[in-house]
């Protein structure tokens, strides 16, 4: 075993070698989160979704353990290069224009793939996006790829109303923190794929700023941010310097309706063109595009 690369509240991921390669492994704590995880991630195959290679069998401690075989993405989570790439450039932007639409497009495609299957991620943040090394491929030289699938659902078992324990709550769709009625400190809510929309725009002004959302009020209970910030349609400002064509898909993200908010098809879209136009380029993916119908569908939504 090698280094520890992550741990959260249902597994544990270090870095493993076999066979002359290197490779992370997921040891999860208990079997139901090793059998709903596995179940959902290993039917998905994207460029920009963390490959599963294999499942393995570990015995520890006379305990057998379950774990992924995943593909090591050996340049962390975009939190952690985020806040290095503040450090490095001072008070301006992390990155620049083009480098900031290149990374929300990785993503965005990413989820336009996960929500054409009706999954939705519920998780989506910084540190649940890995980075791969890929110098000349794109503006950034980084793959971009989601993590950590261990809270997606299906939007038909995602129907239900289930409870989510208190967290950061920085990315975290308002729609969906409505507290639990028996007054406990958990909230029930039903998600939708819009949820991971609000989400993929608090990321993206993560990436356009180098800033977490609603940072002044850490350590302030996630239920009275709601209450003051996020309820009455709140958001962080966006800086002077942010480019003002991305600047305005965040907000299209983070809007309070969830109706509002563009499909990952549109959003693909849009970033193709922003791409293009800072780029000089003409080539926009044809994968990326809405049909007229879809582009009519949008428009009357």
């Amino acid at each position: 075993m090698g280094s520890v690369l992550g741990c959260g509240s249902y597994a544990a991921v270090q870095e493993v070698q076999a066979f002359g390669q290197r490779y992370a492994l997921k040891l999860f704590k208990d079997d139901a989160s090793f059998v709903r995880e596995a179940a959902l991630h290993l039917q998905l195959q994207h460029p920009h979704i963390v490959q599963v290679l294999g499942h393995v069998e570990l015995k520890r401690d006379s305990d057998l353990k379950y774990g992924l075989l995943l593909e090591l993405m050996e340049a962390g989570n975009l939190e952690s290069y985020i806040n290095k790439s503040k450090q490095r450039s001072g008070f301006a932007p992390p990155f620049s224009a083009l480098v900031c639409v290149d990374m929300m497009l990785q993503i965005a495609r990413g989820l336009k793939y996960l929500h054409s299957l009706q999954i939705i991620h519920r998780d989506v943040k910084p540190s649940n996006i890995l980075l791969t090394r890929a110098p000349g491929s794109s503006p950034s030289g980084l793959l971009l790829k989601l993590a950590d699938f261990g809270t997606a659902k299906t939007v038909e078992c995602s129907d239900q109303a289930h409870t989510s324990k208190r967290g950061t709550g920085f990315y975290r769709a308002p729609e969906v923190m409505v507290p639990d009625r028996g007054g406990g400190d958990e909230f029930c809510a039903r998600y939708t794929l819009k949820a991971d929309v609000y989400s993929f725009g608090m990321t993206c002004y993560s990436i356009l700023t180098g800033e977490v959302p609603f940072c002044e009020t850490r350590g302030v209970d996630i239920k009275k941010i709601k209450g003051s910030w996020m309820k009455p349609g709140v958001r962080p400002s966006l800086p002077g310097y942010v480019n003002t064509l991305l600047g305005g898909v965040v907000q299209q993200c983070w809007s309070s309706n969830p109706e509002m908010r563009q499909c990952f098809q549109e959003i693909c879209w849009e970033l193709e063109c922003i791409r293009c136009y800072l780029s000089g380029s003409t080539a926009i993916e044809s994968s990326s595009k809405p049909t007229a119908t879809q582009r009519g569908n949008l428009l009357l939504a």
